[in-house]
């Protein structure tokens, strides 16, 4: 038998004008900052960033994995008439409408929280994760005419970024993740003013599937068998099916992506996998190993000796006790569907004179959700 358990001052004139021609006799920036306007087009870019789908977030996924990231591209030339003085490009996030999370984000960037529990959110342009309020610096000695456009067959950084969902704590919640509940991004240059370039609201939805599957234990019955079927250390009995039933399953749609190109029109929205769902397992005895090598776990005291219960997988492989490895299981976004993991007992003989007796063992199966 076997059972399972499942970041001035002022000076007079004549001192002012002295400053300025030392500043361009050896090549110095302004020390004052100036004020842009946008010259073409006359107002900001705005866009929107769309969240779509399902995402499937497993119970064992770590902490910080991206569950889902949506991609912003645009070519716009924004051209702006700047004035002398000293400039920051700035890329900042204009409202977070949930507080920062208390989990650090990659690339510098701020991480907050969002109307579901256990699901963050991070932007991020290139290599700057937002807020950078120190973008790019610009030093203009004469009135300039500053371009911000598409180079070399690639986005500007100026007018891309990225919006990454990510795992922020062990649990995570169910439903509708809404694109209102997530910072809202502005590019744009800093002088005396801020002067915006880009405006860009997230929208749309994305639903959130966090649950496990019902395992319920399940006993093996080895079967009664003679003395005389075991003939010798290493001798075994046929190996009998251990139906591990995962019923009621989540829908698993995966880890997805989303990229809206604005560089042609209409937009061309792209799918993607970050990463693709699984389910493992872990088998643990209950009782001690006797034979690691082999999957061979001791019987339970006070039966029979000299024997053990050896452990495989379908194809008949010997279990590496307390280590995860793949299930195989085809998973489908079907919600509630049933799957069967299939492994493999049989009784082992360890000694070279076995005792007759009950020969019963019990192992936990731990399934790790990804």
């Amino acid at each position: 038998m076997f059972k399972f358990h499942s970041c001035h001052c002022y000076r007079r004139a004549v001192s002012a004008l002295c400053l300025l021609l030392l500043l361009t006799t050896f090549g110095l920036a302004p020390a004052w900052a100036g004020t842009c306007k946008l010259n073409s087009p006359t107002v900001p870019i705005n866009g929107t960033v769309p969240l779509s789908g399902n995402i499937t977030v497993g119970r064992d996924v770590p902490i910080g994995t991206e569950l889902y990231r949506t991609t912003f591209w645009s070519n716009v030339t924004m051209v702006l008439g700047c004035d002398e003085g000293n400039y920051t490009f700035q890329k900042r996030l204009a409202t977070t409408p949930y507080p920062k999370a208390n989990w650090t984000a990659p690339r510098g960037a701020v991480a907050y929280q969002t109307n579901i529990p256990g699901i963050g959110v991070h932007i991020w342009s290139n290599s700057d994760g937002l807020p950078a309020l120190n973008a790019g610096s610009y030093s203009y000695l004469v009135p300039t005419v500053l371009t911000l456009y598409l180079a070399s067959g690639s986005i500007n950084a100026l007018t891309s970024f990225d919006v990454s969902i990510v795992k922020i704590a062990d649990t995570v919640g169910t439903g509708t993740l809404n694109g209102s509940s997530l910072p809202t991004v502005q590019f744009g240059i800093s002088g005396t003013t801020f002067t915006p370039t880009l405006n860009a609201q997230i929208t749309g939805s994305l639903n959130i599937v966090s649950r496990t599957c019902t395992t319920p234990d399940v006993t093996v019955d080895l079967g009664t068998h003679y003395s005389s079927e075991l003939t010798g250390v290493g001798s075994t009995t046929a190996w009998k099916t251990v139906p591990i039933a995962l019923n009621n399953c989540p829908a698993f749609y995966n880890l997805n992506s989303i990229r809206t190109d604005t560089r042609s029109s209409p937009a061309v929205v792209t799918t993607g996998t970050l990463a693709t769902n699984a389910i493992q397992y872990a088998v643990n005895p209950t009782t001690s190993v006797t034979l690691a090598n082999q999957g061979v776990m001791a019987l339970q005291s006070g039966g029979a000796t000299g024997i053990g219960i050896q452990m495989a997988d379908s194809r008949g492989n010997p279990l590496a006790y307390g280590q995860t490895q793949a299930s195989g299981l085809a998973l489908t976004t079907v919600d509630g569907a049933n799957y069967t993991l299939n492994l493999q007992a049989r009784y082992y003989q360890t000694s070279a004179s076995p005792t007759l007796g009950a020969a019963n063992g019990a192992a936990t199966i731990t399934l790790v959700y990804q």
